[in-house]
């Protein structure tokens, strides 16, 4: 194949890789910013990246550090928004005195308020809102990554003009546009007065015959075939566990709302049996 008629072809599938590398980075540093309520991780690795210390020579300072890299720790491993050490102190003894763990207070999400602390009142309206709208997000996101995994099942090349914009798949043998039931069959290329009735404008039909259409190139043309291919599976199937992934995220909110529930039935159910086992005012038994 002609090195010039294969510059006026754009590689979906390197497309796609182009992509997926640094949305895999901006995914990873903004999930650990959601998990942690801070980019103090991302901003601390890249310090120690590019200026080679790892931590403060000043001790006070080192100390504070350490005592926020506690915190975000804290926050990133069970999923708390804790600020400071006595802001952590005050949620824990929060957890011991109504016997529920950092844990249970982390499931229920932004029903919890960490300031307070404690359960927000509940609001049954918005949360039916934030349920839907969040079940709408998931399956949007479900239908994406099935979208990009049929991408990485498909048996053709995708493959874009970039003169025209036109997309269409490539096999060993044949070019087919998008959404098209017509196909360009290479072998037919040198024969045929106008290669435009596969589905192809005449321009985008010569341009395609140009690349691929030359018999003497068939072993290459199935090389290239493959290594699209190759590269297009690769991508695809990155960028669909990462639309599969960002689910969680939706998923997560409608099981905050649930977890909530379930938290506040345990501390009623434990507040009246509180209640019921008081022992009786000695002064009201004497009136």
């Amino acid at each position: 194949m002609e090195n010039t008629a294969v510059s006026n072809l754009g590689n979906i599938g390197l497309i796609f890789a182009s992509a997926a590398a640094p949305l895999t980075l901006v995914t990873l540093a903004l999930f650990i910013r959601w998990r942690t309520g801070s980019f103090l991780t991302v901003f601390s690795r890249m310090w120690t990246f590019f200026h080679g210390k790892g931590t403060a020579s000043v001790p006070f300072i080192k100390n504070h550090l350490d005592s926020l890299t506690a915190v975000m720790q804290l926050n990133f491993s069970i999923g708390t928004r804790i600020r400071t050490e006595q802001h952590a102190k005050r949620v824990i003894q929060w957890c011991e005195r109504h016997d529920e763990s950092l844990l249970d207070a982390a499931r229920c999400g932004r029903q919890f308020d960490w300031e307070l602390p404690g359960l927000k009142e509940p609001f049954a309206t918005s949360g039916a809102q934030r349920n839907g709208a969040s079940f709408a997000t998931f399956i949007a996101l479900i239908v994406l990554a099935a979208a990009f995994l049929s991408i990485a099942l498909y048996d053709r090349a995708l493959l874009q003009l970039k003169a025209s914009g036109t997309i269409f798949s490539l096999s060993a043998d044949s070019a087919q546009p998008l959404w098209s039931d017509n196909r360009l069959i290479f072998a037919q290329c040198g024969t045929v007065a106008n290669p435009s009735t596969s589905g192809f404008s005449p321009s985008d039909a010569k341009i395609i015959c140009d690349a691929f259409g030359k018999k003497e190139e068939e072993s290459d043309r199935a090389k290239y075939v493959s290594k699209t291919l190759a590269e297009q599976r690769s991508a695809s199937l990155i960028l669909c566990l990462m639309s599969f992934a960002l689910t969680y995220l939706p998923f997560k909110i409608m099981s905050d709302n649930q977890r909530a529930k379930e938290m506040r039935d345990r501390l009623r159910s434990r507040s009246r049996s509180r209640t019921e086992n008081e022992p009786p005012d000695e002064d009201a038994n004497a009136a």
